[in-house]
Formats: structure tokens, C-alpha cells, sequence
């Protein structure tokens, strides 16, 4: 009898948590939160940067694909390119937005698909005015040089990331516990000058965030 009332108790937990996990999935929702909304509470500035504004959208630098939205099936994207007027330096961040697990990929692998060879990451931290905050600092060998990557994952609750694993992890357990409110973001941000150095990139994510705080009103 006990035997049977553990298998009950696994085949109920399975089926609540397989029901969560569904929910998690497909494509995000949000009233009032899309790439206009995002586009309007991202940092014009951070630091000696400046966003560079595309003539046809001015909330972003270049438009993305329809194939990545199809794919990622978020409630906002938002490519923007920052430039330091004095040294000419740029730097590319990406901003996604969602609510569902399936608009977080995982850049160790979307990149080498892209032909581009990974190169031994580091996972660190950023002094921020919001507290220490996760970074994974990855460089990777590409076709047209040296390129280097830094990216975090925001998840319920405020908490902070290295891994979409442990984003979805958050996300799920945050369902489970009767949490409504899973939207999360993705941060990447991206060079290929190669005067930009690590100590550079994560001093610039540091600064955007100190920046978009204020900007989002702490949303970002």
C-alpha cells in the first residue's frame, strides 16, 4: 500500500511540474511590454558611449531578422550599438526580453554554429550600484578576427546569472512556488575591436547597468 501511494505521489509531482514546464514554454506575452517599451527605458548612454541610433528605427542600431524573432519568440529585442567618440571604440549590446524558457538560448552554442571557435570563458563578477552581479566574460576566434563577448541572464526575482540552465531553473521553481511574474532578460555585450580588453567590457557592462537602473526604473 505504501509502494502505491509513493508511485501516486511521483506520477502527481511529475505531472504538476510537466505542466509548469509547458507553460514556461511558447511564445511570450506581456501586456504593454515589447520592443517599444524596451527601446524607450534603454540607456541612450553609458559612460563615455553613446548610442548609435539607425535612421530607419531610432530605439536601435540595426533591425533583427525575422527567422531569430521566429526562433526566439520573445516580447522585446533590442540591438543597439554604443560608441566612444574619443577612441572610436564600439560596443554592441543585446537585449532580450521574455517571460517563457524557449527565448533563452544558450550563446555556447548558437555561436560555434555560427562558425566562430570558442575560447576558454571565465565566469566573474561586476561591482554594480545594484550589488555584484554574475558575468561570463567569452571570446571566441572568428572569421574576421578576435571577438569578445560578455553576457548575463536577469531571472525572477531579480536574481542574476551565468547559464540559461540555471535561469530556467529559476523561472520554473519561481511557477512552482505559485509565482506569476517570469519575466526575465539576456544581456550580451559584444566588440570586435581588439583594443577592447576584458577589464573594458566588463567596465562597460558595470556602467550600462548603473545606467539602465535609472533609465527602467530597476526593470532592466
Amino acid at each position: 500500500m505504501a509502494g502505491i501511494t509513493k508511485r501516486v505521489l511521483i506520477v502527481s509531482v511529475v505531472i504538476g511540474l510537466t505542466g509548469t514546464f509547458i507553460q514556461m514554454q511558447g511564445v511570450a506575452r506581456a501586456e504593454g511590454k515589447d520592443d517599444d517599451f524596451l527601446e524607450k527605458i534603454s540607456p541612450a548612454a553609458v559612460g563615455e558611449y553613446t548610442f548609435m541610433a539607425s535612421t530607419d528605427d531610432p530605439g536601435r542600431s540595426y533591425p533583427i531578422s525575422k527567422e531569430v524573432i521566429e526562433t526566439l519568440k520573445p516580447f522585446g529585442v533590442v540591438p543597439r550599438i554604443y560608441k566612444d567618440s574619443r577612441t572610436n571604440r564600439q560596443i554592441e549590446v543585446l537585449l532580450v526580453s521574455s517571460n517563457t524558457k524557449e527565448s533563452f538560448h544558450d550563446q555556447r552554442v548558437c555561436f560555434p554554429a555560427q562558425g566562430n571557435t570558442p575560447l576558454p570563458e571565465e565566469l566573474l563578477e561586476i561591482d554594480t550600484d545594484r550589488g555584484p552581479l554574475p558575468i561570463t566574460i567569452a571570446p571566441y576566434d572568428t572569421p574576421r578576427g578576435k571577438m569578445l563577448t560578455a553576457y548575463l541572464y536577469r531571472g525572477p526575482n531579480n536574481r542574476y546569472f551565468h547559464r540559461p540552465g540555471q535561469l530556467t531553473f529559476a523561472m520554473l521553481m519561481t511557477a512552482l512556488k505559485g509565482g506569476t511574474n517570469l519575466d526575465s532578460n539576456f544581456y550580451r555585450f559584444l566588440t570586435q575591436d581588439a583594443d577592447v580588453t576584458k577589464d573594458d567590457i566588463m567596465a562597460f557592462a558595470r556602467d550600462y547597468f548603473n545606467a539602465a537602473s535609472k533609465t527602467s526604473n530597476g526593470y532592466l
